[in-house]
């Protein structure tokens, strides 16, 4: 029975189920029911129906059926990646799934840049004009040719670049005010000065969970440019993640 702590009656509503471990749904459940159903294939399956009257050949989920019906949920496979300022955006993303005790990602992955309680090793980005900022930045390469050339793209981006580092500049976060129990990958460049491997490891004080660390050839954005070294260990960790 749904009450809603009045005299008026309830007509339309919603109640959404956060599914948090494996179980099944079957014909226990009444009306009408919009299932989501993640499929371990990198998509999910998604339907509206009632459990209580259905056609079996209509049942476009993975399912179970002796006599009842039973639909297994699982909880979604996935993982934050986080590449230099993204870096804060994933693990204090996770903090937040965590207090809302929302389905938590199979790991985080957090690549060039020092955990938050080690910020202040670094230079202090949120400190320069925004014309040094995007000399900075550009220093570390990635800007095609065709971008630098355009003063108005360059205005757009340097303007989007400072708010962003204003934000991070003020961010704070440290392991003592709470861990996660999530695996942590922390990913470096041999060539970027400002990650050295000794700080990537502590990223490893953000969980209880299982922490690595790998070390590819390449600077500050060692990831792109088609780095194949870095697809196929990431694809590989991500694969060990899902079997596990």
């Amino acid at each position: 029975t749904l009450r809603n702590q009045s005299g008026d009656a309830i007509a339309d509503w919603e109640l959404h189920i956060n599914i948090t471990g494996d179980c099944y749904i079957n014909q226990a459940w009444n009306g009408e029911v919009e299932i989501h159903q993640f499929t371990g294939k990198d998509r999910e399956k998604v339907q509206r129906m009632n459990l209580q009257n259905y056609q079996l050949e209509d049942v476009t989920f993975e399912y179970r059926y002796d006599g009842d019906l039973l639909i297994p949920l699982q909880q979604g496979d996935y993982v934050l990646y986080g590449h230099s300022m993204g870096c804060s955006v994933a693990l204090e993303t996770a903090f937040v799934l965590k207090r809302k005790n929302a389905v938590l990602p199979k790991a985080i992955i957090v690549a060039a840049n020092r955990p938050p309680h080690l910020r202040y090793k670094g230079k202090q980005l949120g400190a320069l004009s925004k014309e040094d900022l995007l000399k900075e930045i550009v220093s570390r390469g990635q800007f095609e040719k065709e971008i630098l050339e355009c003063e108005e793209l360059l205005e757009i981006i340097s303007d989007i670049l400072y708010s962003d580092i204003q934000i991070l500049s003020k961010y704070k976060r440290h392991f003592e005010e709470g861990t996660l129990d999530i695996p942590i990958l922390a990913l470096a460049g041999d060539a970027d000065d400002d990650t050295p491997a000794s700080d990537m490891q502590e990223w490893g004080k953000y969980t209880t969970g299982t922490f690595d660390f790998h070390m590819f050839h390449g600077g500050h954005f060692f990831a792109f440019n088609e780095n194949e070294d870095f697809i196929e260990y990431l694809l590989q960790y991500v694969k060990l993640l899902k079997v596990s």
